[in-house]
């Protein structure tokens, strides 16, 4: 149970920390409907995986390089930073959440057939 719950909470830090800043700071909004995006179909596929097939998926190492950027792109927001360093975290920040987006897919395709 535990293993859904503290993933859970980390999206819901995150997509909350996105969206004051989306409003207080003018963070991309786009960026945070692309991580939410992702988040939801993570989430989607896990729960899916759990109840059908009994298989907790496992975070990924690249999931959480994105969301550590992500993170990192939204404390440039809020702190001083240089507008290029900002475009930089941004660019990286969008990178990271659609590769990470196609590895928990493969991911969970291969959990998938693997149980069949």
């Amino acid at each position: 149970f535990g293993a859904f719950l503290d993933p859970l909470a980390d999206k819901i830090f995150v997509a909350s920390l996105g969206l004051g800043i989306v409003f207080w700071k003018g963070f991309p909004w786009w960026l945070l409907a692309a991580q939410l995006a992702r988040d939801a179909a993570i989430l989607t596929a896990g729960v899916y995986l759990f109840k059908v097939r009994n298989i907790v998926p496992v975070a990924s190492r690249l999931g959480k390089y994105a969301t550590f950027c992500m993170v990192l792109t939204m404390v440039s927001f809020v702190l001083p930073f240089h507008a290029l360093a900002q475009g930089i975290l941004v660019a990286a920040a969008a990178a990271l959440l659609l590769l990470s987006a196609l590895d928990y897919g493969r991911a969970m395709m291969c959990m998938r057939r693997e149980h069949e």
